[in-house]
This record gives C-alpha cells, structure tokens and sequence, in this order.
C-alpha cells in the first residue's frame, strides 16, 4: 500500500509518481477542482484533502486504488461501521424474535405464557385472545405470531400494553 500523505503537503510530482501518472495528469485535476492553487513556475503543493480529492476523480488503476490517504481510511472505517451497526441491529431483532419464540420476551406474551403466569385458572384460552387483539387493533399494535409444535399455526404473542389494556394486567 502506498501511503500518499506521509507529509502535510505534496507537490504534483511527488503525487504523480506515488499514483504512477505523469504530474500533468494530476495538473489537469489541480485545474478542474482547484483553479486558484495553481500556477505557471511555481511549485504546487496540495494537502491531503485535495489529494484525495484528485485521486477520487481519477480513472481507477491498480496503482490508484491502492494509494491510501487518512480521508480514505476514515470513510471506509466509517463503511464498516454502519454495516457493523445495521448488522447489530439485525441481531437485535433476530434476538427479541428468539425470545417471544421461547415466551421469554418482557414486552410479548401468549394466552399460554399468561395462563401459566397463574392469570385466569381455569379459563378457556380459546376465548381469552379476543379483547386483547380487539385492544391491539383499536389501538394500532401488531402481533405477532410464533411457532409453537401443540398448534399448526403457531401462536399469536400480544404486546404487554394490549394486556393491561384489555384485562389491567400489568407484566414486565
């Protein structure tokens, strides 16, 4: 890997050769994106954010590509970060979804999971769901549905608020 900024500032020809363009090249980009840098007879010398600049604008080669500036490590470690969040964020949710799974969730529980908390003994489940669900949709929450092997279809989950909302009971 070449290092482009081991300076603070570098000279067209100094850029050229570490990109292996000629200087006019990397004159021609000095023009187009910084016009008052520039001049006939004169040393140019360009900071790191203009060289990445330059660079960015250049037809990739291989040994463009492989010139690295500070800016260039910064913007892929800040790729690698909001993958690594968005990633994160996957789990979260894939972890939250295992946990409703297993009746373990502190916010979504089951007719099961409320009768076995020791709410409504001897209650039918079959009839218990309705106010909840009703309270969901009156109140814009979803449910949601697990998979559980004593039902075909699995078995819908109510957020705790739809509970409390429809039976005052209070979990979490």
């Amino acid at each position: 890997m070449n290092e482009l900024t081991d300076h603070k500032y570098m000279t067209v020809t100094g850029i050229a050769e570490v990109l292996g363009v000629t200087a006019e090249a990397i004159r021609k980009h000095v023009r187009e994106l910084f016009p008052n840098v520039i001049s006939n007879g004169i040393t140019t010398y360009l900071n790191e954010e203009q060289i990445t600049e330059i660079k960015k604008r250049m037809i990739p080669t291989t040994r463009v590509e492989g010139a690295v500036t500070r800016i260039d490590k910064a913007e892929v470690i800040a790729k690698a970060i909001r993958y690594i969040k968005e990633e994160l964020e996957d789990a979260k949710a894939e972890v939250e979804t295992l946990r409703i799974q297993l009746d373990e969730s502190i916010d979504w529980y089951s007719v099961k999971r409320i009768q076995s908390m020791g709410h409504f003994p001897g209650a039918d489940p079959r009839n218990l769901w309705r106010p909840v669900k009703a309270w969901s949709i009156e109140n814009e929450y979803e449910t949601k549905r697990i998979p559980d092997p004593n039902y075909e279809h699995g078995v819908l989950c109510y957020h705790k608020d739809a509970w409390e909302g429809a039976y005052g009971i209070r979990l979490g």
